[in-house]
């Protein structure tokens, strides 16, 4: 089971680079099929189709601020004194209308009064009664957002390919979509290797160490929004190694190994798949990490 006749077969210490092109390659002739899901379930997720925008963001003109919505031109020539003629709080739009030097009192999110194209936030006027005393100084259009002014109906908004963070989750629900197309998770199994390694919680021998990559494996993979299963570890046996491997790569998508790839004694991954698999490459110009195989079998 030694490594010498791999030598002459591939080519090692590839660039980090190089080993990701290849990686990028092999899984894109390998993509899994697409489910739909809603978006509730798609967390995560790796989108699988394009998200465009069945409608503007905002949808309808709307206040940024608690304050008084204006025209302004009624407040342009200096400071002014307005009627109150209604409250639009945000909600359902109640169909006012602000007239010549009239204001509405509104709030955060609320739709724009009919007339008004300005609000003048609450901290700076005086109220008396239904009189509002306006400073100068105010700037047209403040305080307003557009409708589209975020997303304009039939924006590509997102494309295959990228996770589904939260902030891309919520753009979608902004957009009234409740299901996207994604990616079926891989199913992965995660090995480690060694007969040095005892799980924590057992006695140590010596010579022995606890095993920790098993836990940093899984909890990588689930940070991505993986399922994981963690196998026995295996062996430094190529019989065992050979079986408990063929095992997993009939059951899952990916199978993760920690250990056995370098060029010891012990070392059989390299020899067991150069001869029952495919090795698209082995050793990479990094530190750590140099022998890193990837390849497929089964």
């Amino acid at each position: 089971m030694r490594d010498e006749p791999m030598r002459d077969n591939f080519p090692t210490q590839l660039t980090f680079d190089e080993a990701r092109s290849i990686v990028d390659t092999i899984a894109a002739a390998n993509r899994l099929p697409t489910e739909r899901l809603a978006i509730a379930r798609t967390h995560q997720r790796i989108l699988a189709q394009d998200v465009i925008a069945p409608m503007p963001l905002p949808p309808f003109d709307n206040s940024a601020m608690d304050g008084y919505a204006v025209r302004h031109a009624d407040v342009a020539a200096g400071e002014a004194t307005l009627r109150l003629v209604g409250d639009q709080f945000a909600g359902r739009a109640l169909g006012l209308r602000v007239g010549a030097d009239e204001c509405v009192r509104i709030t955060t999110g609320a739709p724009m009064p009919e007339g008004a194209d300005t609000v003048v936030i609450r901290e700076v006027v005086r109220v008396d009664g239904e009189n509002i005393a306006i400073p100068a100084g105010i700037l047209a259009h403040a305080n307003v957002r557009r409708a589209g002014e975020d997303v304009r109906t039939g924006d590509a908004i997102l494309a295959p390919g990228q996770v589904l963070t939260p902030a891309r989750v919520a753009t979608v629900a902004s957009l009234g979509i409740d299901q996207l197309t994604v990616s079926a998770r891989p199913t992965v199994a995660v090995f480690t290797t060694g007969d040095e390694l005892v799980p924590p919680g057992m006695p140590l021998e010596p010579g022995q160490i606890h095993d920790s990559n098993r836990e940093l494996l899984m909890g990588l993979l689930r940070a991505d929004g993986l399922e994981p299963t963690a196998w026995p570890t295996l062996p430094d046996d190529p019989v065992r190694i050979e079986s408990m491997l063929r095992d997993a790569a009939s059951s899952f998508d990916v199978v993760i190994t920690c250990g056995a790839v370098s060029a010891g004694e012990k070392d059989h991954v390299p020899a067991l798949l150069a001869a029952h698999g495919r090795v698209h490459f082995w050793k990479v110009r990094m530190k750590p990490g140099m022998p890193l195989l990837f390849g497929g079998l089964d």
